[in-house]
């Protein structure tokens, strides 16, 4: 093989590489958090920047209105299959866990009326809002659908889990920010 063969095919798998690794999923099998519990998390290290949410209504609400008690969101899309299988867990403990967690689903790109439909049909009535240019999934680095944050009272992200969330990884999370079922 000669050497200009060997220099093309070495540069042609390193640009391969560069394309793929935005769309690796490094979610964790084992269940644990992206960010582990054991982490320093900080303010500095992953602040939650202020932003709006607009409603299905079309309605803004600022995210700092939620500050002050935990939060679980959801990134979601309604061609999602694992969104759509885990959403009515989500509905639960978000019925179960009135006042002391605030649960948010942020739809990602699709218009107000597949998005009113999804929630109609799933029978979602906690907060569901439209992220319609991805800035939010841009803030956040969701890189895949579904994608799960976990924000403790101070504002500071706790936990960000990708992929399909079950009941038992669901209160692992909550554990973590210190909510008991």
């Amino acid at each position: 093989m000669s050497l200009k063969l060997k220099q093309g095919l070495l540069f042609g798998g390193f640009l391969l590489l560069l394309v793929m690794v935005p769309f690796l999923d490094f979610h964790d099998e084992g269940g644990d958090a992206i960010i582990p519990a054991q982490a320093s998390i900080t303010q500095s290290t992953f602040p939650i920047q202020s932003f709006d949410l607009v409603d299905l209504e079309g309605e803004k609400t600022a995210i700092d209105a939620f500050l002050g008690k935990p939060m679980v969101i959801n990134f979601f899309a309604t061609w999602c299959g694992p969104c759509e299988a885990e959403m009515p867990m989500f509905e639960e403990y978000a019925n179960q866990l009135q006042g002391e967690v605030t649960f948010i689903g942020i739809n990602s790109g699709e218009s107000d009326n597949d998005v009113s439909a999804f929630v109609k049909r799933m029978g979602v009535t906690f907060g569901v809002y439209l992220d319609s240019d991805n800035q939010i999934v841009r803030q956040f680095l969701v890189r895949a659908l579904p994608t799960t944050l976990f924000i403790d009272q101070n504002g500071v992200l706790a936990a960000k889990h990708i992929g399909l969330l079950t009941p038992e990884l669901m209160d692992g999370y909550l554990e973590k920010m210190g909510i008991d079922q």
